[in-house]
């Protein structure tokens, strides 16, 4: 049992690091929206919430160079702040001490300050941990802007249904109208059809005289053969 449970433990941490780090790449790309929901799927866990929080406070500890994974590190920590449950609000008190050094971080490259993004983003996330209210407020605007947008799919869904049985029955209608319109075909009397039978029948058969004659027409008569007999 106990090898079973650290077996599920590491396969937990290599799934958690898999997801954080390819969100948190050391490149320009900002984490995607899916990421960022995966992150918090996996955040609400209660068995894997812990595994999430370690790989953040490492990624937040990373050398000067890769300032570009700290600052998305700190949108990461943002973003479970504003949308993951309120379980996780105090489990994010320990990020205090480093989230208060970063607002002071510098990294210089060739002569650029490049800090300066990670000490704004610093600035905002430890207010959100520092001010409760702020943060209940940030939190309650997510909620109206997700209610906001199921009311717009529903009405938009409503409105789409009646336009749907109005195409229906105006085809409906068209159809009727079109058979209404169609003619009965009319039967031919039996004197015309007889007729032109016996037309067709003479037809035929001059055509055969016609063919008979040429035929013998055509024909070389042939000579006749004599034979000499001694």
């Amino acid at each position: 049992m106990f090898l079973d449970q650290i077996y599920h433990y590491s396969n937990l941490l290599e799934k958690a690091e898999k997801i954080i780090r390819n969100a948190t790449k050391n490149n320009s790309k900002d984490p995607t929206h899916q990421q960022l929901t995966a992150i918090v799927d996996l955040a609400n866990n209660n068995q894997e919430n812990t595994i999430v929080l370690k790989v953040l406070w490492v990624g937040l500890r990373r050398k000067r160079k890769k300032y570009l994974s700290v600052y998305k590190n700190l949108l990461v920590v943002e973003y479970l702040l504003i949308n993951g449950q309120d379980t996780l609000i105090p489990k994010f008190e320990d990020f205090k001490p480093q989230i208060k050094k970063l607002r002071s971080f510098k990294s210089a490259r060739w002569r650029k300050d490049k800090g300066e993004i990670v000490r704004k983003k610093s600035q905002e996330v430890w207010k959100l941990i520092t001010n409760h209210t702020l943060l209940l407020e940030k939190r309650e605007a997510r909620e109206e802007y997700l209610l906001n947008s199921l009311e717009i799919q529903t009405t938009h869904t409503n409105r789409s249904k009646p336009k749907s049985k109005k195409k229906a029955k105006n085809n409906n209608k068209k159809n009727k109208k079109k058979s209404k319109k169609k003619i009965p075909n009319k039967k031919k009397p039996k004197k015309c059809i007889e007729k032109k039978s016996l037309i067709i029948n003479s037809q035929i058969n001059n055509n055969e005289e016609d063919d008979i004659e040429n035929y013998f027409k055509k024909k070389p008569k042939r000579k006749k053969k004599f034979f000499k007999f001694f």
